[in-house]
């Protein structure tokens, strides 16, 4: 209805002259204005689209090829103008595709000027009505949607954007921003497949997904997925199709959350149970050898007790059993101590005593204390080459533990070869070297033989945990230094430790020893 006039604008549709213009005449009577007759439901439909009226009055038998209803109904889709049907037929048939055109009234001729005056305000009022509820929804829809945009932008947790049919971007919050490191120009008009890794590109993944949320309506996965930069995170992804009112694909929604501390945590403790139940089992062999050792020979002791007649050799006997006794006690001690020290560098109690010392007294002690075992070896007391006295201010009882682990290791597997240690000093730092003439350690495990239970030879003929060299770089390290090995197959190995002279006290965190249990 034109708002300047408040007058209802009608167009009228009528192929018989004389009662168009008896029903234009009563219009103007009634104080409606009449925008133009017309006789055809072609020129029903384009006068609509150029007037605009605020109502049709229709007959619904017209001149052309189609009639007042199929005008109607094209009018109706168009521009929802409100339709009152006039007709002298009142028969089912005319009454149900009359229905189908969803009219606002329908008048059957012959009908007095107040019939049609009375269908016509009932019309408009009712029309109007609508029109305001649909402004209304309208209205209510543009501030929900609205809303949601800014609540869908304000969620920083989650990416949340959308694709279009062939997988294109064509929205992105902030959340996406912020976890993929793309700003919204950068990455709208992008094939989603930036997101994805190199291997996962070459597998089609990125297509796969898309086949799948097709064919099951939404697709769910946890994977690796690429930021901007490059870096790598753990990502949760939901990908949805999303279909319109006709109910064809328009395109995919997807929500992505960064999982990557949840995913460590969980490789993080699957590691250490692991780590645990292998501590377990290695722990229980190593300790099981020693223990089984000295109950046989507390059984032989107490036989030979039970005796009256103690002679020479039973004496010689029991010295023995003293003495293989006093070994495996050494080893449980060695062995138990190594558990202790996996515990203190794991909990944060792993600390430095320092104090200042001559480097040569120590590595001198060292070898005295394993001259047997070198002896009991035949293999000849390593020979130390040292130039003057080289004082550090390091903690001497882990220092010495590091030089009895790489001794030990020369005796295991330099059997008869001889043992040199090399100590020399490079500016600020001493470096010491524990040389022999052994079966070497190939490339592949040199870098391995420094994590926990590993061994440079099967273990079935080495005994030990395989904790002595990364206990040996948990403590050079802590010191501030570094050591490595440098060996080829056949042609022995050369243990090396490159250590400040001057080392700050530090207690080892627990935080930086959070890969003690992870391999």
């Amino acid at each position: 209805m034109n708002d300047s006039t408040l007058v209802a604008r009608i167009l009228v549709v009528e192929d018989e002259n004389i009662v168009a213009l008896d029903i234009s005449n009563g219009l103007k009577r009634l104080g409606y204005q009449v925008v133009r007759i017309v006789n055809s439901g072609e020129d029903a439909i384009s006068s609509a689209i150029e007037l605009k009226p605020d109502l049709i009055l229709m007959d619904i038998q017209l001149k052309g090829m189609i009639d007042g209803i199929q005008a109607a109904d094209a009018i109706r889709k168009k521009n929802n103008i409100p339709v009152i049907f006039l007709t002298a037929y009142a028969d089912e048939a005319t009454i149900s595709r009359a229905k189908s055109a969803e009219p606002y009234g329908y008048l059957l001729k012959p009908f007095e000027e107040t019939e049609l005056h009375t269908a016509i305000e009932v019309v408009l009022q009712k029309h109007k009505k609508i029109e305001e509820s649909e402004a209304h929804y309208v209205k209510e829809l543009i501030l929900s949607e609205e809303r949601f945009r800014l609540f869908i932008n304000s969620v920083y947790d989650y990416a949340i954007f959308m694709l279009d049919t062939s997988g294109n971007i064509i929205s992105w919050n902030a959340g996406a921003e912020r976890i993929n490191g793309y700003t919204s120009e950068e990455a709208i008009g992008k094939h989603f497949s930036i997101l994805f890794t190199d291997e996962d590109i070459e597998k089609n993944l990125p297509a796969l997904s898309l086949v799948k949320s097709l064919n099951d309506g939404q697709m769910l996965e946890e994977g690796w997925r690429v930021k901007k930069d490059g870096t790598q995170f753990w990502g949760h992804v939901t990908l949805s199709s999303l279909y319109d009112k006709q109910k064809m694909l328009i395109g995919y929604g997807a929500v992505v959350h960064d999982m990557t501390k949840t995913k460590l945590t969980e490789d993080m403790l699957k590691n250490t149970v692991k780590a645990r139940d292998e501590f377990i089992s290695i722990a229980s062999h190593e300790l099981k050898t020693p223990l089984t050792s000295l109950l046989l020979q507390t059984q032989s002791f107490q036989r030979g007790q039970k005796r009256n007649d103690q002679t020479i050799y039973e004496k010689d006997h029991v010295n023995k059993i003293i003495e293989q006794t006093y070994k495996q006690v050494v080893r449980l001690s060695r062995l138990v101590e190594d558990m202790l020290d996996i515990s203190r560098l794991r909990t944060g109690k792993f600390t430095l005593k320092l104090f200042k010392f001559d480097i040569a007294d120590l590595i001198y002690e060292v070898i005295e204390k394993m001259s047997g075992l070198f002896t009991q070896a035949k293999m000849n007391i390593p020979e130390v080459k040292i130039e003057g006295n080289i004082f550090v201010e390091w903690d001497k009882e882990r220092i010495e533990q590091v030089l009895t682990n790489l001794l030990s290791n020369a005796l295991r597997y330099a059997t008869g070869a001889p043992v040199n240690i090399i100590v020399k000093e490079e500016g600020d730092r001493v470096q010491i070297a524990v040389q022999d003439r052994g079966m070497g350690i190939a490339k592949k495990d040199q870098e391995r033989i420094f994590d926990r239970f590993e061994r440079a030879v099967d273990s079935n003929k080495i005994t030990g945990m395989g904790l002595g060299l990364y206990i040996s770089r948990e403590i050079v390290q802590a010191h501030h230094g570094k050591i490595w090995v440098e060996s080829e197959t056949g042609n022995g190995a050369t243990f090396i430790m490159l250590i400040p002279k001057k080392v700050v006290n530090r207690k080892v965190k627990a935080e930086a020893s959070s890969n003690l249990w992870q391999k």
